[in-house]
C-alpha cells in the first residue's frame, strides 16, 4: 500500500507542477519542444544556486 500511496503522491505532485506551466502561459509549447522548458528550468535552477 505504501508504494501505491507514493505513486499517487508523485502523480499529484507532477500534475500540480504542470499546472504552474499553464498558469505561466507556457502550455502553448508542443511536447516536442519540451527541451526548451527543460533548458529554462535548468537556467533558473543555476541562477537560484548562484543568487538564492
Amino acid at each position: 500500500k505504501a508504494v501505491a500511496f507514493d505513486r499517487k503522491a508523485d502523480a499529484r505532485k507532477k500534475i500540480m507542477l504542470g499546472g504552474l506551466f499553464v498558469k505561466a502561459g507556457l502550455d502553448y509549447l508542443h511536447p516536442e519542444n519540451a527541451h526548451i522548458l527543460y533548458g529554462m528550468l535548468l537556467d533558473c535552477k543555476e541562477q537560484l544556486i548562484i543568487n538564492p
